[in-house]
């Protein structure tokens, strides 16, 4: 039903109303639209928390960063113990190429809440850094960074 991504398989839980496929996001604990987007970004909540152990109760979601002036939404940041932002993950479909635009869009989220990780990805192809804002670069990774805190 939707594609295949670059995660393992997780068994999600489903409803249909009125002919829309709905998922249950366990971190807001509400029913979502499925759309491809959404398929992304619930898998890799569940690679997350399922895989790598990152707590889920240190995960926010849509939630609202001010950049500049304008208010705009992140997709996922997790904290670390502090409750302090840790690594903010920009999802597309996985339809969408990753594109220097999108990267872009993520370090500008980022410019804000100073995660020291960040992470983009369309399900398909994942990319994470480390951010030093004190030297002022980013170091890629080769996977998503483990939670140590």
């Amino acid at each position: 039903m939707y594609p295949e991504l670059n995660f393992p398989t997780f068994n999600h839980t489903l409803k249909e109303e009125a002919g829309v496929t709905y998922i249950w996001e366990p971190i807001r604990k509400i029913w979502l639209v499925l759309n491809a987007e959404e398929w992304v970004r619930q898998n890799l909540i569940r690679y997350f928390v399922d895989v790598l152990a990152y707590p889920m109760g240190l995960m926010q979601c849509e939630c609202q960063v001010k950049v500049g002036k304008v208010l705009k939404r992140f997709d996922l940041v997790v904290l670390d113990r502090d409750l302090k932002p840790w690594l903010i993950c920009e999802c597309k479909a996985p339809g969408i190429p990753i594109s220097s635009g999108t990267l872009q869009q993520a370090g500008h989220y980022n410019s804000e809440l100073k995660c020291p990780y960040l992470a983009v990805t369309n399900g398909i192809n994942h990319y994470c850094f480390k951010i030093s804002f004190a030297k002022g670069n980013f170091e890629t990774l080769k996977d998503f960074p483990a939670y140590e805190n």
